[in-house]
């Protein structure tokens, strides 16, 4: 699986979501892109809709939102004052080319894929509070282009019912909490390994909670794609994303981890631990090579590592 010519394994693809951080400033979102290229991030995701997409245009308790970092918000309002308007999307898929790095949209009702369509994107993402929503996954799926599926809210046999609609293509699926921010013990990282071996090898994380612990944490477990939200410090996401200078030191640590994980090797492979006969030296460590050489010339037999490493233990 590739997205926008990025083959999608190893190392981990990071995705720089920019929510609703741009604040309704088109240079406040271009800063956000471009310092996610510079934090490291592989893409930039955005989210297209308009407050219609997501609720109705009404007053009362239903909606309006009872906890969290919005809360308070009436839906309609929040979302109003949260979209990024659509106007921007030609003008910042052209940004991004220019300093080279991918953008790709979370999409939130089958009318705005029509849209996104023109702009040939290179991927989709369903968010966790639509991720039931049938025609809406199933429309994404057709299109061919690589979909990432947010699981927040859903339980096991709630994604095998929505891996039927999409099994035939090319999906993504991340561990998600739809918790902001997430709570350490709520998070329930385990879950990635379960859902490596039974759904797909294509599993991610999309983190929500506070610092860059979980991410690390993910790509020890084996995560394809880790998503985490951008900003600037400002906007209605700031209670829970990264900076760009902590996106970076994410990022860091995420490829640090890659490299220290390596493959299975240990380190007899090429040194062994003997003692200079003949001498009250120290032991000393030397290459295979070399011991079997100083065996020939003391008019010993070359050894073998086993038999080496015991008569240099027994000394």
């Amino acid at each position: 699986m590739k997205i926008a010519g990025r083959e999608i394994g190893k190392p981990v693809y990071i995705v720089a979501d920019m929510g609703a951080s741009h604040c309704r400033r088109y240079d406040w979102a271009q800063r956000i892109i471009r310092k996610a290229k510079m934090a490291g991030a592989d893409a930039v995701k955005i989210q297209l809709y308009e407050p219609e997409d997501m609720t109705v245009d009404a007053e009362g308790p239903r909606f309006d939102i009872p906890d969290g970092p919005w809360k308070g918000w009436n839906l309609w309002k929040l979302y109003n004052k949260a979209a990024m308007p659509l106007g921007w999307v030609s003008a910042l898929i052209e940004y991004a080319k220019k300093i080279d790095i991918t953008l790709f949209p979370t999409i939130y009702s089958v009318k705005r894929i029509r849209f996104a369509e023109k702009f040939n994107f290179p991927a989709y993402k369903v968010a966790s509070f639509e991720n039931t929503e049938e025609p809406l996954v199933k429309k994404l799926a057709e299109t061919g282009k690589p979909l990432i599926i947010s699981t927040g809210g859903l339980d096991y046999f709630g994604i095998v019912k929505i891996r039927r609609w999409c099994k035939k293509f090319n999906t993504i699926w991340l561990k998600c909490v739809s918790n902001y921010p997430t709570k350490a013990e709520d998070l329930n990282l385990r879950t990635i390994l379960q859902m490596n071996r039974t759904f797909s090898r294509f599993v991610g994380l999309s983190d929500h909670s506070l610092g860059t612990i979980a991410p690390v944490i993910a790509t020890a477990l084996g995560v394809v794609m880790i998503e985490k939200h951008i900003s600037l410090g400002e906007g209605f996401d700031k209670s829970f994303a990264l900076t760009p200078e902590r996106f970076m030191q994410m990022v860091k640590a995420v490829r640090f981890t890659e490299a220290a994980l390596g493959s299975v090797k240990y380190d007899t492979e090429r040194w062994l631990q003997r003692v200079d006969y003949g001498t009250t030296k120290r032991p000393r460590a030397i290459c295979r090579e070399t011991a079997q050489q100083e065996c020939a010339d003391n008019g010993r037999d070359g050894k073998s590592r086993h038999e080496v490493g015991t008569e240099a233990a027994r000394v």
